[in-house]
């Protein structure tokens, strides 16, 4: 049987002293959660006597991505974001609703932040996160 789970009851904190040992005060109604992408840079480190004319590579500098979050918009999620966005770095959390309680700590700074408000639907908000360094998972 497999383990695999729905990300329902996941949640997205924003710490109350922008750094990740802070109290988080998770935002309201969060619809999506994407990200943690990590990816390491490929440096070419090719030289005039690389074996059979293939290239050769080592490892570069690791970036932890971005975080994009996409929730209904409600004004006090929203003012926290934007404070985020104006005050620069802060420290943000995810929850996974999972058997082990699986969190992720990081730092970010707040590259976008989106509202839309159509005339017949429901409106949202987006943001965008990047991580600033190593992200923690407990």
């Amino acid at each position: 049987m497999t383990d695999a789970a729905i990300g329902h009851g996941a949640t997205f904190g924003i710490s109350d002293d922008q750094t990740v040992t802070g109290v988080f005060a998770n935002l309201a109604e969060v619809v999506d959660i994407s990200g943690i992408s990590v990816t390491r840079d490929a440096i070419d480190a090719t030289h005039m006597g690389s074996s059979n004319n293939y290239r050769e590579f080592i490892p570069g500098l690791i970036d932890a991505g971005e975080v994009q979050l996409s929730l209904n918009y409600v004004p006090a999620a929203a003012d926290a974001i934007r404070s985020a966005l104006e005050t620069g770095q802060g420290g943000f959390k995810i929850s996974f609703n999972d058997s082990l309680s699986t969190t992720v700590t990081f730092l970010a700074i707040v590259t976008n932040y989106s509202i839309e408000n159509p005339m017949a639907d429901k409106r949202t908000a987006s943001a965008t996160f990047k991580i600033n360094g190593q992200p923690t998972w407990a």
